[in-house]
């Protein structure tokens, strides 16, 4: 049994399968591969008597459940006579990306794999249970030629090995002179299941063709359908809009014949803020790097305006100087205060007078917003004394 070479009385030299690649030799183009029991997942289940296809219809779906938190599997099943009234079935599966990573061992040696089997399950089983492939051990526990039990336990020079071995047999129930026999599982192929389902109807060749003319003659039909539909409802909600918007229509002439009596009059009436006006079209673009930004605006009939205002820099708040100074309605324009509030931004925080051309000078009496006038020097009268402005 501690071979490289896998052999099984109905069948030719096998390969072994690892975990990472084929040990073994042969000839042959197809082979078959054995795969120990480490790699493969088993559970027992007991099921009622049943007639053969019931049972393995049964074995498979309690399988589906069963391994569903691997993934997806290969499922196949060992499906013994029933005795006293149950079948005990021995489920296994082995992972899809197993078989696909021996497909690709196995053309790289250039070969093409006929069929997977369970290592241990495919020889005779000696007396005691104990089956060793290749180093593995693998522990089976047979009842009348009847498989009611396996564990692989892993290699046999492995610490720990021999406690294993013990705990297996008493979970088990076996002793050291179990009776053993002949393989029992000589059947399974993962490659083809014994308990694979009935191909499914429409993944059968011909039904699949008919089915996909009839769903091209299915999908011009509705797609034609559908287009009639888009442009019936198209011409409905259209003529539906239209009706809607006949009142509104007819509301929108009124007013453009309203608008075009008074719009005359609106071109030529005075502007009620001239002052706002004229700051407004001296501020720079939306999307200019300069910003100016109004905080305040005090402005009476009569009187000049005062602007408190901020600015990037200095350099923007000349330039915005600069273009209310060029604004014809502008009469004086100048920055009667700046700070900066501090040391480190260069933001200015400034305080702007300006003056229109047509501005009404203050009533008497009225307490004027303009800049006080420098004071003037002294003049001296002949004769007189010195005053004092």
């Amino acid at each position: 049994m501690r071979t490289t070479r896998f052999l099984r009385p109905d069948m030719a030299t096998a390969l072994l399968w690892d975990g990472s690649a084929l040990r073994g030799t042969t000839t042959s183009k197809a082979v078959a591969v054995a795969v120990p029991a480490r790699y493969v997942s088993f559970r027992m289940e007991i099921l009622p008597p049943a007639a053969e296809p019931a049972l393995k219809a049964a074995a498979r779906l309690r399988a589906d459940r069963a391994f569903s938190p691997l993934g997806p599997v290969a499922i196949d099943a060992l499906l013994p006579p029933a005795r006293d009234g149950r079948c005990q079935v021995l489920l296994m599966a082995l992972p899809k990306n197993t078989l696909e990573a021996i497909r690709k061992a196995a053309a790289a040696q250039g070969h093409t794999v006929d069929s997977i089997h369970v290592a241990e399950l495919a020889v005779p089983t000696p007396e005691g249970g104990q089956v060793l492939i290749n180093g593995d051990a693998c522990l089976i526990s047979l009842d009348r030629g009847q498989v009611t039990g396996i564990a692989a336990l892993g290699p046999t020079q492995a610490p720990g090995f021999a406690a294993s071995l013990i705990r297996e047999r008493m979970r088990l129930g076996m002793s050291e002179k179990s009776a053993g026999g002949p393989a029992p599982g000589m059947a399974i192929d993962f490659l083809r299941p014994s308990v694979a389902a009935a191909q499914a109807l429409l993944t059968r060749p011909g039904v699949r063709l008919a089915m996909l003319a009839a769903g091209v003659i299915v999908v011009i039909a509705a797609a034609i359908a559908f287009s009639v539909h888009d442009a019936v409802s198209e011409r409905d909600a259209a003529l539906a809009e239209a009706e809607r918007l006949r009142p509104l229509a007819e509301a929108l002439t009124t007013r453009r014949s309203d608008m075009k009596e008074i719009g005359p009059w609106l071109d030529k009436r005075d502007s009620l803020a001239p002052g706002i006006h004229a700051l407004s079209k001296a501020l720079p673009p939306g999307d200019a790097k300069e910003q100016i930004r109004l905080v305040r605006v005090r402005q009476s009939l009569g009187e000049d305006t005062i602007v408190e205002a901020s600015a990037n820099d200095r350099a923007g708040m000349l330039t915005y100087l600069e273009r209310l100074r060029a604004d014809p309605r502008v009469a004086f324009a100048e920055v009667r205060s700046s700070r900066s509030p501090s040391k480190e931004a260069k933001t200015v925080v400034f305080e702007l007078l300006l003056r229109l051309q047509d501005a009404t000078p203050a009533p008497a009496g009225t307490p004027s917003t303009t800049r006080p006038s420098a004071p003037k020097p002294a003049t001296a009268a002949a004769g007189g004394r010195h005053a004092e402005a």
